[in-house]
């Protein structure tokens, strides 16, 4: 059986806006007025988190800030202040049913619904303060994972661009030669006699990797295609 009839509910951004604040400059004393300053919250609101804020120990009773909190606020030292928070306010009946970082958010909220005995709207109210703590992650990104019942992400690495496949010279000089003969059997020849003259333009790339072998060939089909008389 639980020990404990009930348990508190922390708003997630009321969590982090929060330790934000402790982070920044933590307050003497914590009450309903400087809640409503620091979150811009209602006072009714307000004064509903004092309990909570006080069962899970970042506050004592008289509002001021605890050890704990101290410890809660700090990166390095968040992950050890949730386990005592785990510990202290949560029974092990539900630590070892619904261990941390990431148990179940359903059967968590199914957890505090039957023992708890409260509706749905408190049960998920419940659960999603216990995955803050269960988590016990400074960037917030295992918790919200289990509020939102996905795994968490991973960084994949960006995919590479297929490499084009290098061309010898040999290649480049026999395309040059192909773009060579393929322009002069496409280009009408010259007509004799008193018809029109055709000009004819032809640009040869050649790679500057092509040997002197290969510049010859290309020429020579030229010479072939573009310049032999014709009978």
């Amino acid at each position: 059986m639980a020990e404990r009839k009930s348990y508190p509910s922390i708003p997630v951004r009321a969590w982090w806006d929060l330790r934000s604040r402790f982070r920044q400059s933590p307050p003497g004393r914590v009450d309903a007025d400087y809640l409503q300053s620091v979150l811009s919250i209602e006072e009714g609101h307000a004064r509903n988190l004092i309990s909570p804020l006080t069962t899970v120990g970042l506050i004592d009773d008289a509002g001021s800030v605890t050890d704990l909190a101290m410890d809660w606020r700090d990166d390095k030292t968040y992950p050890d202040a949730c386990k005592r928070m785990l510990e202290d306010v949560y029974p092990q009946a539900l630590r070892d049913a619904l261990p941390p970082p990431t148990p179940d958010r359903a059967a968590v909220e199914n957890w505090f619904a039957r023992n708890a005995k409260v509706g749905a709207g408190a049960a998920r109210k419940m659960a999603r303060t216990y995955l803050l703590v269960a988590a016990a992650d400074p960037a917030g990104e295992r918790a919200q994972s289990a509020m939102d019942g996905t795994a968490p992400k991973r960084a994949t690495a960006p995919k590479r661009a297929a490499a084009t496949p290098r061309r010898s010279s040999g290649q480049d000089a026999a395309q040059a030669a192909t773009t060579a003969s393929s322009a002069a059997a496409s280009t009408p020849a010259a007509a004799s006699g008193d018809g029109p003259s055709v000009h004819v333009d032809v640009q040869v790339h050649i790679s500057p990797e092509a040997t002197a072998d290969q510049i010859d060939a290309i020429f020579a089909s030229m010479s072939k295609h573009l310049y032999a008389k014709r009978s």
